[in-house]
């Protein structure tokens, strides 16, 4: 019993050589101290840091002492010859697993699959999931995982496909059984060829099997559409992202692939280049709703910004000041100084929202008022007469300054206050500019 701890400890220890050669020594000092448990573990260990013959040796050596291996011993060698690729030695074990009495497992016919997976040999694969289950031996995940793994690696993702939709179909009743590892491999596989469309079937299969996608794989999925200029299937896993109730992450990417913030804006400016600002809109609200920490780039906020002035949606304006101007605290990680030429397009905002504020309900005051803030706030000049002139004709004169103030609007520099009293003086709005004087 003390050898056997002491080769458990060396295993532990990932020295396997001398715990191989301590049950050398053991069975030549007393054969019955050589057990099949501690010669599996061995086995086991040399198997996973993939030393392969190593591990086949011992299995060897079992049967010289004349130690019957167990299903134990039978299924990591079955598994280590196929780590191997070496499919007609792991079929080799099967036989002479069943001819020492023990019944593949499960763990036995996965091992196998993965090595037809791994030799490229789908028919033999599906051949042996049938056969299993004629033996009466349920596949489990790992096992579906195995045969979408070989049917990835050998190109067919239709086949991958047609095992998640079978995945879906026959376990659909047994829902605590099923695993979201068929589903993302079949994901991924898809996304890294560009083929979207087996993708979002694969998806679409596994939130119906309410199964919670991470968030690795939907932002591998966002990037695949953007790179396929598709930023409408982009939203739509972004609307996975907010129904499943996962994140996504600011830094999170792949490999060297774009960040979660850098394919949150390379999507809203794919929707900016298309024209489909009620889509960007959306998206943008999504982030908010939800409470993101996703950050548009500034150029980004500023093209979209222009495009909804241009197409006067002033609702989709507004979602955008935040993030193109330094201004009051919104829903945007890092709103920062406006980018060069923004003072353009809240200008022409400004016009659109002052012929608003003219209307008789007056409903677009607050929104003037606002973007007056905004550009003062992000324009390095000061506003202009006709600015202030627009205001006093659309807004009390009693209440204006007040209202400047509520809404952080007040002139910044002399020369913006020098501005606002020019157009007091045209508009003889008097009152209005004692209200100024007093103020400063």
């Amino acid at each position: 019993a003390n050898a056997r701890n002491t080769i458990k400890t060396m295993v532990a220890q990932d020295r396997l050589t001398e715990a191989h050669l301590m049950m050398g020594v053991m069975h030549m000092h007393d054969a019955r101290m050589t057990d099949v448990v501690s010669l599996n573990l061995i086995m086991s260990n040399y198997k996973r840091r993939n030393l392969i013959r190593q591990c086949l040796e011992v299995f060897h050596q079992m049967r010289c002492a004349n130690v019957e291996p167990d299903q134990v011993s039978f299924n990591i060698a079955i598994d280590a010859c196929g780590k191997a690729r070496q499919l007609q030695s792991a079929f080799y074990y099967l036989g002479e697993m069943r001819a020492a009495g023990w019944p593949p497992t499960v763990s036995t016919y996965t091992s196998l699959i993965d090595a037809c997976g791994k030799c490229r040999m789908l028919d033999y694969a599906e051949g042996l999931l049938e056969q299993m289950q004629l033996e009466g031996v349920s596949p489990n995940s790992c096992t579906y995982t195995a045969l979408v793994k070989a049917s990835c690696m050998a190109g067919d993702r239709s086949r991958a496909l047609r095992v998640v939709e079978r995945i879906h179909y026959a376990l659909s009743i047994h829902a605590s059984e099923l695993c979201p590892t068929p589903f993302v491999t079949a994901i991924r596989a898809c996304t890294d060829h560009g083929e979207l469309g087996p993708a979002f079937q694969a998806l679409t299969l596994m939130t119906t099997s309410r199964l919670v996608p991470d968030p690795l794989t939907l932002s591998m999925l966002v990037d695949a559409c953007n790179v396929c200029g598709r930023p409408d299937l982009a939203l739509e896993v972004y609307r996975v992202f907010r129904s499943s109730g996962v994140h996504p992450r600011r830094t999170m990417g792949r490999g060297d692939g774009p960040s979660g913030n850098m394919q949150f804006s390379n999507t809203l400016q794919l929707l900016a280049d298309r024209g489909d600002l009620a889509s960007a809109y959306e998206l943008i609200l999504l982030c908010a709703e939800c409470e993101w920490t996703l950050c548009p780039s500034g150029p980004v906020c500023v093209r979209l910004l222009e495009a909804a002035v241009r197409a006067c949606e002033v609702d989709f304006a507004f979602a955008m000041l935040p993030a193109v101007c330094a201004g009051p605290s919104s829903h945007w990680c890092a709103p920062g100084l406006a980018p060069h030429g923004v003072e353009r397009s809240l200008l022409i905002l400004f016009e659109a929202c002052a012929a608003s504020a003219s209307a008789p309900d007056g409903a677009d005051l607050g929104r003037l008022l606002t973007v007056l803030s905004y550009y003062q706030q992000s324009s390095a000049a000061a506003a202009n007469v006709g600015m202030y002139a627009k205001l006093l004709d659309v807004c009390p004169e009693a209440e204006l300054v007040e209202m400047l103030v509520e809404h952080h609007a007040m002139p910044r520099t002399g020369q913006s206050a020098d501005a606002f009293l020019d157009a007091c003086t045209q508009r003889k709005a008097f009152v209005c500019a004692q209200d100024l004087l007093r103020s400063l």
